[in-house]
């Protein structure tokens, strides 16, 4: 039976997940590699090996957190529950705050297309959180379809900036996220 992981192990886990995230991020999903992220996390292959016993492991290790973070987000920033809390805090999680929203994508993302790379089901953290995000969404007290719609909006929006599509401009930008705020304030 493993041992409880202690504060040094949580923080070289976390650690190597940072590195993990740089490689994939700094030189593409292709490059995820046990080695490469150990070099940057500046640790041995065994160090790593020790946390994580596979590449596979260790994108499945990103996800989760990826997943863990963006559930804590949401109830945090939908903690009023008013209707459509949910809603806005999707927007906000996902795009940024007004006025600052993302241009570039972030470790999230980056996190995300390493596993997908590497294998289509180690997503299946993802597809369950998304299970739940939308259940929320479609009870968050909005007419019905609008919640969706916001969702499907920022995600489409969240996808183009990840396979860095031609961005929008900022005047259009801004349109569009007062656009959504305003669709999730009911």
């Amino acid at each position: 039976m493993n041992a409880p992981p202690t504060s040094k192990s949580s923080a070289t886990r976390n650690r190597l997940l940072d590195a993990a995230e740089q490689v994939v991020s700094s030189q593409g999903a292709s490059a995820l590699t046990l080695e490469a992220v150990a070099a940057e996390a500046g640790v041995s292959k065994g160090g790593l090996l020790y946390h994580f016993p596979s590449k596979d492991a260790l994108a499945s290790a990103l996800v989760r957190r990826v997943v863990d973070g963006v559930d804590h987000a949401l109830v945090t920033a939908s903690a009023d529950g008013s209707p459509g809390a949910f809603t806005r805090a999707y927007i906000q999680v996902t795009m940024g705050e007004p006025g600052h929203v993302h241009t570039g994508p972030d470790s999230m993302s980056t996190a995300l297309l390493g596993a997908l790379a590497l294998d289509p089901g180690l997503l299946a953290p993802l597809k369950s959180a998304y299970e739940r995000w939308q259940a929320r969404l479609e009870a968050d007290g909005l007419p019905e379809g609008i919640a969706t719609l916001v969702r499907l909006a920022v995600d489409g929006w969240w996808t183009s900036l990840v396979l860095d599509l031609p961005p929008l401009s900022g005047k259009t930008l801004t349109a569009v996220r007062r656009t959504l705020d305003e669709l999730a304030r009911g």
